[in-house]
């Protein structure tokens, strides 16, 4: 596809943006879903700007009072709240969010699964972390899966009690979509919205998007060309273990990184973890088949780095990074080293 136009290897870390020399850049930044937003809006005039951001920040902050799962207050944990085959009425809006992590967990075969909420306290990821016992780690895998709850016609329901669902997967993305979308209907044409790393963009400007390499997160791997769309990265950078393979209820292997760009805030956020839960070779494969998706993966071994990526991307035919380190888009065809997902 020409969304995504051609992946390149550079040092460079700055977001660059095409934008018309008439127009002015309002830049917002504030505090939200417990991570910075901030939003570059390419505007008419000062205003017009303002008035859009504040629009989109309000979206932000309704998303999280519908998704948050670190209060009780919000629609999604009210829901979490109720007895088990209780039909619950949700908003549209909420309703519209699970089914799309629905779909995105039947589309990863669970390597994305919204429903991982009991393995995430079973291992205490909010709470600094903790090694579950083998039976606490059995009963929170049996917690999960789309077939324990259901989202239908607007009404949701669990068929267990001990099934949560965990926002932070998915969270993030749906916020990012809100948000372009108010600032569309502001009338800006232009604009990048950041919500804790997560990128999403509006209008038809090509953007230069820095990846940053897993190993060091201070320094730019590569970068890659987009229009539209949002870009996500998952990578246990800052968190070793963090990412957890819901099929297995253990941590995911920690090969590198993955960035996806989508369509969708929401399947890029989610896809992120998904793929990288997946591994190279079968997140490559899947992120192939999936419309509106491209993916690139950073993968770190003894032997070096190798750098996979959709065809999508890889017409740009990157050079190697430096140092022992290949790129390619065909993980089948050459050997991926030990310590990789296969």
């Amino acid at each position: 596809m020409n969304t995504l136009l051609a992946a390149t290897i550079g040092l460079i870390g700055t977001l660059s943006v095409c934008g018309d020399a008439h127009d002015v850049v309002v830049h917002r930044q504030v505090e939200t879903m417990g991570t910075v937003l901030w939003m570059d809006l390419e505007v008419k005039d000062r205003a017009e700007g303002l008035r859009a951001s504040e629009g989109a920040i309000r979206t932000v902050e309704a998303a999280e009072g519908r998704l948050s799962t670190w209060t009780a207050e919000s629609e999604l944990a009210r829901f979490l709240a109720t007895n088990a085959g209780e039909q619950v009425e949700l908003t549209p809006l909420l309703a519209l969010e699970l089914e799309a992590a629905r779909r995105l967990c039947e589309q990863t075969g669970g390597a994305f699964d919204p429903s991982v909420g009991a393995l995430t306290r079973a291992w205490g990821l909010r709470s600094g972390g903790r090694t579950p016992s083998k039976l606490e780690l059995e009963r929170a895998r049996a917690a999960r899966g789309n077939e324990l709850w259901q989202v239908q016609d607007g009404f949701a329901s669990r068929k267990s009690p001990a099934l949560l669902i965990d926002e932070g997967g998915f969270g993030k993305g749906a916020a990012l979509d809100q948000a372009i979308a108010k600032l569309a209907e502001e009338g800006v044409r232009s604009a990048t919205v950041n919500l804790g790393g997560q990128l999403a963009f509006l209008g038809d400007a090509e953007r230069t998007v820095p990846i940053a390499d897993p190993a060091n997160r201070g320094f730019t791997a590569l970068e890659i060309k987009v229009i539209g769309g949002s870009v996500a990265t998952s990578a246990n950078t800052e968190r070793a273990g963090h990412l957890i393979d819901p099929r297995t209820g253990l941590p995911a292997d920690d090969f590198g990184s993955v960035t996806v760009w989508a369509e969708s805030a929401l399947a890029a956020d989610a896809l992120s973890t998904g793929l990288f839960v997946l591994g190279p070779r079968s997140g490559l494969e899947l992120a192939e088949e999936l419309e509106g998706v491209e993916a690139v993966f950073i993968a770190e071994s003894t032997s070096g780095r190798k750098v996979y990526m959709t065809s999508g991307l890889s017409k740009g035919s990157p050079s190697d990074v430096g140092g022992d380190r290949t790129t390619s888009n065909d993980p089948e065809g050459t050997e991926l080293r030990e310590g990789l997902n296969s």
